[in-house]
């Protein structure tokens, strides 16, 4: 009954351990999910980022150019000297920027201006030189751009006239603008060839009242205005042009509603839809900084430098955006799989253990069943028999026939054979044991013998595993000297007691990228033939012993066998790399052969000399790092 508890008690934990790994793995694939969504929408921003830099950079480039004409030089007060052909390229660049980018306005101003003080030659107050609005002016409710553009004359007449257009706050604006590029750049000097200053202002109430005679709302006559100076043929200011561009115009621009146009010197902020829904992240879009609370969000400054308050645009998702993307509903459905295959296997794993719990209270009362289980065991090992007879069979067919290319997965498939079956006999070992002790019937030297035949074919497994293995090296940082000597101390009680085993170490601390289990197999191998050879020749060696150094060379790191026992002849050495070669009486003749390829997918390979009566020497060596992990 305290066994049973126990198998029920490793049921529950393998469980556990299992949801666990399930839980882990989630976890794993939500941060992996978050890692891609952002780097998704980062490429996303910067693509952004191009297309809001084109429209502000248009508005920059046109004004650069109205600024560098030459009729501005020696343009006056009033603009009466400038000629029809400056007036007409003037009009042409202005409906360009209508029309690529939305500019409602485009004015050219005088250094001085005040729009305080009283014009002498107008009588009037003081106006820019040059006011090019004929699209937005006298806005009608009815009149189109298309129209207006077309019929610049019409835009007069009483029936296209709208409310009172307000001047006041962007002539404010401009005059400081005009007072800000004096102050910073006097003179043509004060900045080199085509890097003209561009600036911008808050968020003014504009005299454009195409929207505002629809809505009434100040907010659709409200805008930015942007400018760049100009100067005489002296080099001296002279003004500045200017253009006006609503904010309903520039929040067009916005290529998505994740996205914003935050200018944080002027206090100014154009959101999406999307944005504009994020309220507790107004202050962090407002000064264009990252949201930490967002699942992805991140601020962008503009190619186009503006010389007084740079624009950024401002992108940003929700965590709910987040959560419902295909991504994490990948990894929730994959959760949800995991635990509902677990909870199956588990209640088969049950129902197989009250099953196994129903058969041995049978089998413990049927000595019939006991005869039959012994006459299973003798069929086993009779079918093992005969799986290794066909092994050794296709090796001899494999070499004769010389198809090397297929030994690999010839041997793979076979040892798998043998693997099942010497599974079977394993798990039938046991059980026959415990039913014996129970029954108090003394089988344990025939039981040893059967455990003992099942290490040796696993041991031979292994070997066979080694030589075709396909999965990936498994590398990890090792320091060395410290791996090697535990291996060796784990498996010294396992060779005879006659050989001695030297192990000698630099002083030096190497360290080297390696599969630890793989490698360990290798010395296991080379410490074992050299233990054979001194133990097992015709003529014994005397004082047998096996001597390991471990060296660094120009070609990385040698672990050294060296043994004094008779050697190997040299058409040995030329046969003994060879699959399935071997001078034994028992054993596959693979474990040189997977030493060498072991060493190799390190990155290095195995040499091998020796001379009659002088002993042999092996030496597994490789690089110190292995960078590309290889398939073994």
């Amino acid at each position: 009954m305290r066994k049973v508890r126990y198998v029920w008690i490793v049921l529950i934990s393998v469980t556990l351990a299992l949801a666990g790994t399930i839980q882990l793995r989630w976890q794993r694939d939500l941060e992996n999910a978050k890692v891609h969504y952002t780097t998704q929408y980062h490429a996303e921003a910067l693509r952004y980022l191009d297309h809001i830099d084109v429209s502000i950079n248009t508005i920059y480039q046109n004004l650069r150019t109205l600024a560098s004409l030459p009729s501005l030089w020696t343009i006056d007060r009033n603009a009466k000297n400038i000629s029809e052909e400056a007036r007409t390229t003037f009009q042409l660049i202005y409906n360009n920027l209508a029309d690529a980018v939305a500019v409602s306005e485009v004015y050219v101003l005088p250094i001085n201006f005040d729009p305080e003080k009283i014009d002498p030659s107008t009588g009037k107050a003081e106006e820019p030189i040059i006011a090019f609005d004929q699209l937005i002016v006298n806005a009608g409710s009815s009149l189109s751009r298309v129209t207006r553009q077309s019929h610049s004359a019409g835009t007069g007449d009483p029936a296209y006239t709208g409310p009172p257009e307000i001047e006041t706050f962007e002539y404010r604006q401009m005059v400081n603008q005009l007072a800000w590029f004096k102050e910073h750049f006097p003179t043509r000097a004060s900045f080199e060839g085509l890097n003209v200053p561009f600036i911008s202002g808050a968020e003014v109430l504009l005299c454009d009242n195409t929207q505002f005679i629809k809505s009434s709302d100040d907010k659709d006559r409200s805008g930015v205005i942007f400018s760049v100076p100009f100067y005489d043929a002296q080099g001296e200011i002279k003004g500045m042009v200017s253009a006006m561009v609503l904010t309903n115009a520039l929040r067009d621009m916005l290529p998505t509603p994740s996205m914003a146009l935050v200018n944080p010197e002027n206090g100014f902020a154009i959101m999406g839809a999307a944005v504009a829904r994020l309220d507790k992240s107004e202050i962090f879009i407002k000064s264009a900084a990252p949201d930490p609370q967002l699942i992805y969000s991140e601020a962008l400054q503009l190619s186009t430098k503006e010389a007084r308050s740079p624009w950024k645009i401002w992108v940003g998702n929700s965590r709910a955006d987040f959560e419902s993307s295909a991504e994490v509903a990948v990894a929730k459905n994959n959760r949800l799989q995991g635990f509902i295959i677990l909870t199956l296997l588990t209640m088969a794993a049950a129902i197989c253990v009250l099953l196994a719990q129903r058969n041995l209270k049978i089998a413990h009362d049927s000595a019939e069943k006991l005869q039959a289980l012994n006459n299973d065991i003798s069929t086993l090992n009779s079918d093992l028999a005969g799986k290794l007879t066909l092994l050794s069979e296709a090796q001899d067919a494999i070499v004769k026939s010389g198809r090397m290319a297929q030994l690999g997965q010839l041997v793979a498939t076979v040892a798998h054979e043998i693997r099942n079956p010497l599974g079977s006999i394993r798990t039938t070992s046991f059980t026959l044991k415990r039913r014996l002790e129970s029954e108090k019937i003394d089988y344990s030297t025939y039981i040893e013998r059967i455990n003992t035949g099942i290490k040796r074919c696993d041991h031979i497994i292994n070997q066979l595993l080694d030589f075709s293995r396909v999965n990936a090296l498994q590398l990890e940082d090792t320091d060395l000297c410290q791996w090697l000597q535990g291996v060796l101390e784990e498996e010294v009680s396992l060779y005879p007691s006659a050989v001695r085993l030297e192990l000698v170490l630099p002083e030096e601390n190497l360290r080297a990228s390696i599969d630890a289990e793989r490698l360990r197999r290798c010395v296991i191998n080379m410490v074992s033939n050299a233990s054979e050879a001194l133990t097992h020749s015709p003529s014994p060696t005397p004082n047998p012993m096996v001597l390991i150094t471990v060296a660094k060379s120009a070609r990385g790191i040698e672990i050294i066998f060296q043994d004094n026992g008779p050697g190997i002849s040299v058409d040995i050495i030329a046969k003994i790399s060879e699959p399935l070669f071997t001078t034994k009486s028992f054993g596959t003749g693979l474990g040189i052969a997977a030493t060498r390829k072991v060493a190799e997918l390190h990155g290095g390979g195995l040499d091998i000399s020796s001379e009659l009566g002088k002993g042999a020497r092996f030496i597994v060596w490789f690089p110190d790092r292995v960078n590309t992990l290889k398939a073994a």
